[in-house]
């Protein structure tokens, strides 16, 4: 072979491991869609930005807390790494405040007069225990900047004392975030399941806090994931979602501190009431609305597909142990919103665009992407906030 047909067959050979390789990368372009050969060959987008403070950046800060969730490996030494940012209210600056490679439960985070934040979530395990535990951490902020140093000790609030069947709803705090209100279901060991809501005093505690159960329920299921609990504004209800499992009726119901003493549940709305067939209630959030009357935002989905939030009044929908029927069912609840997206809503103190503080932001998923609007308490229209995370976000107050 003369030394010009090598170099042709080399040159071939080159060639067509090249193109081989392009169209084997094509081929995975599911899995590296960042790669030049697929599509525009766009590199990813930066991370959030990190740091201290957002000292230079517009709107309150921090005036929400989100998570991302990042899977890495393979096979077996596949895991998850949670990151948890919190941000100023255009969503221009963020913070990285810890990384954990725990599943974590939807979080929660509330800030206190005093320049106090605190975020609590719930986890199968964590540092001292092998069963589910409820966590917190503290920080403190001034002129937008964190003075705590980053980054931030965590510790355990409650931790379930049983090795038993035993599983944490993600926990809520109050408006002042003094207390951690969150659900606790177990086996009954006959084949059904107990569902407790609990109340940890976190006023003066940081760790293993005094902590009471307020309910219990035999069969009926209190939603268990983001947001299934909330606290109203005065402090003295417990708004819950829950499934009574015997029944097969879904509902939307609270518990009244009523001297220091929790009442038995009363039904602000079930499926069985009139044009609510088919729908079970999930994540929701209790305020009040401009009119001074109190409000809870539910989303509810419908028949598993058609979601959206419902806004009720429950200023009228008094503890009345003679009344069998739902509030809604005897007028007195009644629906003041609804806005027909696949949402979460909570209501928040933090200005938000040009929509005054106190709001109702609402979480929406697009098919792409997680949108993020504000609606007044007046009428309820959104207002599209466009720079906020595209993550699922839990607002501070």
């Amino acid at each position: 072979m003369t030394t010009v047909t090598r170099i042709v067959v080399l040159l071939m050979f080159f060639g067509a491991a090249m193109t081989f390789s392009a169209l084997a990368s094509a081929a995975n372009c599911a899995k590296n869609p960042n790669h030049p050969h697929c599509g525009g060959g766009e590199p990813p987008p930066p991370p959030p930005p990190t740091g201290t403070d957002c000292l230079n950046e517009d709107g309150a800060f921090p005036a929400v807390a989100y998570k991302t969730e990042t899977e890495t490996g393979k096979r077996r030494k596949r895991r998850t790494i949670t990151d948890v940012y919190v941000a100023n209210s255009t969503g221009t600056c963020a913070v990285k405040v810890f990384t954990t490679e725990v599943s974590i439960s939807s979080i929660d985070y509330k800030q206190r007069s005093d320049g106090l934040g605190r975020i609590v979530w719930s986890q199968d395990a964590s540092v001292g225990s092998a069963y589910p535990t409820i966590r917190m951490m503290e920080f403190e902020f001034s002129n937008k900047t964190i003075i705590s140093g980053v980054p931030l000790s965590q510790s355990t609030v409650y931790s379930v004392p049983v090795s038993s069947s035993v599983g944490i709803g993600a926990p809520a705090l109050s408006d002042d975030a003094s207390q951690v209100i969150f659900s606790v279901e177990e086996s009954d060991g006959q084949g059904g399941w107990l569902d407790h809501i609990n109340i940890a005093d976190v006023s003066n505690c940081i760790s293993n806090c005094p902590t009471t159960r307020i309910l219990e329920m035999s069969n009926q299921g209190i939603f268990p994931l983001g947001d299934g609990l909330a606290m109203n504004t005065g402090g003295d209800r417990i708004y819950f979602a829950s499934h009574d499992r015997t029944a097969d009726v879904h509902k939307l119901s609270f518990i009244e501190d009523q001297g220091g003493m929790w009442s038995s549940p009363t039904d602000v709305v079930t499926d069985d009431d009139s044009g609510n067939a088919g729908r079970s209630f999930r994540e929701l959030d209790a305020g009040t609305s401009a009119t001074g009357d109190e409000v809870v935002a539910v989303h509810y989905e419908q028949n598993g597909s058609q979601t959206a939030v419902k806004v009720l009044s429950a200023e009228n929908c008094t503890v009345d142990p003679a009344r069998s029927a739902s509030c809604y069912s005897t007028g007195l609840s009644t629906e003041v919103a609804h806005i027909p997206y696949v949402a979460v809503p909570t209501f928040t103190n933090t200005t938000f665009g040009v929509t005054p503080a106190p709001g109702l932001a609402i979480q929406h998923f697009d098919g792409t992407n997680w949108v993020f609007h504000i609606a007044d308490l007046s009428t309820f229209g959104l207002e599209l906030v466009p720079d906020m995370p595209d993550q699922r976000l839990a607002i501070g107050d």
